[in-house]
């Protein structure tokens, strides 16, 4: 069972521990970068939050969704208004492959929008990451094709639920 925490004081030390060394830095934030990016988004009253994802009472994860900074490479189709933006989400080695960040993204997303309203969500994936890719796809993102550095843009609309 998929459980999601507002990131505290607590639970950091247990996400410190994730493993990822399969993944490239350059794929997804470090869980420490994750942590600094929400305490940013705090320090700012930015909307949005950073859970830990909880499989059967163990920290397997981390996502953060926050109210996106808009900046030049941002899709048309979100610019001047509110959206949030997924950044260093990742689950442990261990425990990919198992419906756990399908379960944990659609929950994460649930919540956000049950707390700040429905709003379109973006994130960037590495274009050399096609497991990702996939992943995003079949959880209803679309990929603008649009490149950030080595990045395309993926984007769900606002509302939309997840595929699987």
């Amino acid at each position: 069972m998929v459980q999601l925490q507002v990131l505290n004081d607590s639970n950091k030390k247990f996400l410190k521990e994730i493993q990822r060394d399969d993944i490239p830095k350059n794929f997804v934030e470090d869980v420490e970068d994750t942590i600094e990016l929400s305490e940013y988004g705090e320090s700012n009253n930015l909307k949005g939050h950073c859970y830990a994802i909880l499989y059967n009472n163990i920290f397997v994860g981390i996502i953060l969704i926050g109210e996106a900074i808009e900046c030049s490479a941002d899709p048309e189709a979100v610019k001047g208004s509110l959206f949030f933006r997924i950044m260093g989400f990742v689950i442990d080695q261990n425990f990919r492959g198992m419906g756990i960040g399908s379960e944990a993204l659609e929950k994460a997303i649930h919540s956000i929008y049950s707390e700040f309203g429905p709003a379109p969500v973006v994130l960037e994936c590495h274009k050399d990451n096609g497991e990702a890719l996939k992943f995003y796809t079949r959880n209803g993102f679309r990929n603008t094709f649009i490149l950030n550095n080595q990045d395309y843009y993926l984007i769900r609309e606002q509302g939309k639920p997840g595929r699987r």
